[in-house]
């Protein structure tokens, strides 16, 4: 064998194991009985509408939500394995170029997290524009009522109309409707696949309405008019805090590029220190540090309204 192909073949053999590692674990840990009843489509009975937390994260896989969340036509399986293959596709490059493994391997994970990073923020972009559809969504809603459709009726109506991607979920939910799915486990599923306040509440709202009657136009008004002040409010605040916000996205960057740049052009820097006992526990004592304030800043910064 040529041995100029030998980096690449000890590569390949390295992301075959890698790959079937982490293909094993991803597979076990699916076979748990809440994961694999909510990768199943079945949901607790025993959980009521918009009680708890309603995104059950003790049922649901972390790929499995978070494809799930994105809006985008992908499984947790496909999400997984889009992480997986960038991030070995990443370190295999950079082994390629340096024939370090460290660097590799450290590029290996970046690859990952970046995979992950970019599904996050599209989930961060889904959820705010369903938070911003919602209110007018709900009016929506109410008119239909008031004009003298069923609920059934009126949550096919809301899903025809061009409230993306909130129109989907509505449409979604009168389909399931149609086919004979009770309301209580209809809006549990809504629910699941959107872990917000806004939709326990509103799941609530109709189930309760279902079970005692009361008049429906009214208090979806009124919910309305409450989720557009939640709103405003988060808006203020996101305002107020964008400078803070900025500050602490400009210092985790710059920490993260410099520790990938030394890994990356210099990793016999990164050995040495690793090498040295005092290294390693200042490496620790950094990353510690770091993310202790990063989870704090998080904290600090986050509206509760």
């Amino acid at each position: 064998m040529d041995p100029r192909f030998l980096p690449f073949v000890l590569f390949a053999a390295v992301a075959s194991i890698v790959a079937a590692v982490a293909l094993l674990v991803r597979d076990l840990w699916s076979r748990r009985p809440g994961i694999a009843a909510a990768r199943s489509g079945t949901a607790p009975a025993a959980t009521p509408p918009g009680a708890g937390s309603g995104a059950a994260p003790e049922t649901l896989g972390f790929f499995d939500r978070l494809a799930a969340d994105t809006g985008a036509d992908l499984t947790g399986d496909a999400a997984f394995l889009a992480a997986i293959g960038f991030g070995l596709l990443v370190g295999g490059l950079v082994f390629l170029g340096k024939e370090n493994v460290v660097a590799a391997a450290t590029s290996a994970l970046g690859g990952i997290a970046a995979v992950i990073l970019l599904f996050m923020v599209l989930r961060a972009r889904r959820r705010r524009k369903i938070l911003e559809q919602l209110p007018d969504a709900i009016d929506y809603l109410a008119r239909c009522v008031r004009s003298g459709q069923s609920l059934d009726q009126a949550l096919a109506e809301v899903g025809g109309a061009p409230f993306r991607p909130l129109a989907g979920e509505f449409r979604r939910c009168a389909r399931q409707l149609a086919m004979g799915l009770s309301l209580e486990s209809t809006l549990r599923g809504f629910v699941l696949r959107n872990p917000l306040a806004e939709a326990r509440i509103l799941s609530a709202t109709l189930a309760v309405q279902r079970q005692t009657g009361g008049n429906l136009p009214a208090a979806l008004e009124r919910l309305a008019g409450v989720f557009r002040d939640r709103l405003s409010y988060q808006r203020s605040f996101r305002a107020a805090t964008a400078a803070s916000r900025g500050g602490l996205v400009v210092i985790v960057v710059i920490a993260l590029a410099l520790d990938a740049y030394v890994l990356v052009f210099s990793p016999e820097y990164a050995q040495n220190l690793i090498a040295m006992a005092a290294g390693r526990i200042l490496l620790g004592v950094s990353l510690a540090l770091q993310a202790i304030g990063m989870v704090w800043a998080y904290v600090t910064l986050k509206a509760r309204y």
